[in-house]
């Protein structure tokens, strides 16, 4: 099996469907065993973040998703869940990078929740963005945000700059749509 969609407790529905366009198989699954035999692995967006991480923890996964060497893309609410902290249930998150995702805030300028469509701008080389035409707009929709930090590969600035993308190792995170892996290995810069 090429792909796994790893099991947060959400509808997985239009991921699978959008896999499925492309003619990709992608289960979702939430047996550590079954998920050792996918080569890649996604961590999907949509819902809320003290749910999809106290499902981890039932599912006993949060081990297996620190210390795997498998690429990991994380998407949207799969992106905010390897971050320290989630403000979203104030619960603790992956902590395979430092820091807190917090709410956007609104102003005259920016509603929240950001939603539509949008550029992002390189910030650094990118291996998820490699190829693509970055002039073309992304589809947004959420209410928090990731700090910035060197691991930003990406950014969207809708009046303030967004992390759009983040790499780090073999874990790739967006907001829009082989050595042993420690879970501090994303502390300490590039």
């Amino acid at each position: 099996m090429k792909l796994a969609i790893i099991e947060t407790g959400a509808n997985h529905a239009s991921l699978q469907n959008a896999f499925q366009r492309l003619g990709i198989e992608a289960p979702v699954l939430s047996d550590p065993q079954l998920l050792a035999k996918a080569e890649r692995w996604v961590l999907p967006g949509v819902g809320h973040g003290g749910y999809a991480m106290n499902k981890l923890r039932s599912l006993n996964l949060i081990q297996l998703i620190r210390g795997t060497q498998k690429n990991v893309l994380g998407i949207c609410l799969g992106m905010q869940l390897l971050f320290e902290h989630l403000a979203e249930g104030n619960v603790q998150g992956l902590g395979l990078l430092p820091g807190s995702v917090m709410p956007l805030e609104p102003n005259p300028n920016f509603r929240v929740p950001h939603m539509g469509w949008n550029s992002i701008e390189l910030i650094k080389s990118s291996k998820l963005l490699k190829g693509l035409n970055l002039g073309e707009a992304f589809y947004f929709t959420h209410s928090f945000a990731c700090p910035d930090s060197v691991w930003t590969a990406a950014q969207t600035t809708e009046p303030r700059r967004i992390p759009s993308v983040v790499e780090c190792n073999n874990f790739f995170w967006n907001s829009v749509s082989p050595r042993k892996v420690r879970s501090d290995r994303c502390r300490s810069p590039p």
